[in-house]
C-alpha cells in the first residue's frame, strides 16, 4: 500500500470513528488558511473546469445491503413508471408490494395486479404494461436490424447479405467467440 494511501486510510478511521484528533501539522495547516486560499485551491485543484484539476477520492459505505438497494431502486422505478401512466398507487402500498414480492418479477406483477383490480384499474395496468412489452419488443428489433447493416466507405448504410452455414463445424472455428 502505497504512503499517501495509508495516510488516507488513518485519516479515514479517525474521521469514522469520531476520534480525530488534529495534530501540530494539522493545526498549523489549518490555522493560516484563509477563505480566499481554499477558494484558490478549490478552483485550481477540485474544480472540473481547471485544467490542473488533481484526482480526489472519497470512500463511502452504503447503509443499504445491495438487496434493499435493488429493492429500494425497483420501487422508485415502478413509481414513476405507474405514475408517468396514470395509475396511483400510495408510496406505502407500493413499497409494501415490493417487499413482499423479494425481487421474484411473477409476484410482484400479481400483486400490483390484484392491487389495481381492487382499484378497478386491473384492465389498465394490463394495457400500459403490454404497450411497454411491445414497445420493448419493438426497439430490440430495430436494434437487431441495426446488426445487420454496414456503411461503406462513402457513408451509405447498406443491409448485409445473411450468410448461410454450410459446416458447422468450419463456422465454429472461425467464429471462436461464440464457443468459448
Amino acid at each position: 500500500m502505497s504512503e499517501s494511501m495509508k495516510a488516507h486510510k488513518e485519516i479515514y478511521d479517525y474521521i469514522s470513528t469520531n476520534s480525530y484528533k488534529a495534530t501540530e501539522k494539522s493545526e498549523e495547516i489549518f490555522q493560516f488558511l484563509t477563505k480566499t486560499q481554499f477558494m484558490n485551491f478549490f478552483k485550481t485543484k477540485i474544480s472540473n473546469t481547471s485544467a490542473s484539476k488533481a484526482d480526489l477520492s472519497i470512500f463511502i459505505v452504503p447503509q443499504l445491503t445491495p438487496e434493499e438497494s435493488q429493492m429500494q431502486l425497483m420501487k422508485l422505478q415502478l413509481e414513476a413508471f405507474l405514475k408517468m401512466k396514470g395509475l396511483r398507487i400510495s408510496s406505502e402500498k407500493l413499497k409494501e408490494i415490493v417487499e413482499s414480492s423479494k425481487g421474484n418479477q411473477i409476484t410482484l406483477m400479481k400483486d400490483l395486479f390484484k392491487y389495481f383490480m381492487s382499484q378497478g384499474e386491473s384492465f389498465r395496468l394490463c394495457t400500459v404494461v403490454l404497450k411497454e412489452v411491445m414497445s420493448q419488443v419493438a426497439n430490440s428489433l430495430k436494434t437487431k436490424a441495426d446488426y445487420n447493416t454496414v456503411t461503406t466507405s462513402s457513408g451509405e448504410t447498406v443491409v448485409k447479405e445473411s450468410e448461410k452455414i454450410e459446416d458447422l463445424n468450419d463456422f465454429k472455428s472461425k467464429n471462436p467467440v461464440f464457443y468459448l
